[in-house]
């Protein structure tokens, strides 16, 4: 039973990052993966610290250094548009 009640955990925040994946940020990204990996750890015993320690360094060297932290704002910048533009054609096909 609480392997479910984690999945269901998992499964919920996965759902909130679809629903706003026209906003997504670095911090959503992080902090949502080290979520993951910690309801996955919990319920497979496995211990994946070293990836999420790897992930958070990633994401630390990405917000920290300039070139990297602009390359990654651009590129969620475009996916947010994207994300953007797709939800708003969804939202307008089913209005017709």
């Amino acid at each position: 039973m609480k392997k479910c009640l984690k999945a269901t955990l998992i499964g919920r925040e996965v759902r909130r990052l679809i629903d706003t994946y026209d906003k997504l940020s670095l911090d959503d990204l992080n902090s949502t993966i080290a979520f993951v990996l910690d309801q996955a750890g919990d319920i497979s015993g496995k211990d994946f610290s070293q990836l999420k320690r790897k992930s958070e360094e990633l994401f630390s060297t990405l917000e920290n250094d300039p070139i990297w932290s602009d390359v990654a704002q651009t590129v969620l910048n475009q996916v947010n548009t994207v994300a953007s533009e797709a939800n708003k054609d969804e939202t307008n096909g089913q209005n017709h």
